[in-house]
């Protein structure tokens, strides 16, 4: 079976903080602002763990 071409093995997906912002960007450019307000949060929620969770040498490159 093969894939299609979007789904070849060789397609590299998007590092997890491009992810968001790519999200934001589309929401924000069909106009869903109510939907950009919710996905904000949630991206900083996870920022704000990932920076709390992370080593004190890690939080020096802020």
């Amino acid at each position: 079976m093969q894939l299609p071409s979007a789904l070849s093995c060789n397609t590299a997906c998007p590092d997890r903080a491009t992810q968001p912002a790519m999200l934001m960007d589309g929401l924000w450019q069909l106009r869903r602002y109510q939907d950009c307000f919710y996905w904000g949060e949630e991206c900083c929620n996870e920022a704000l763990h990932k920076y709390l969770n992370s080593e004190d040498k890690e939080q020096s490159k802020c």
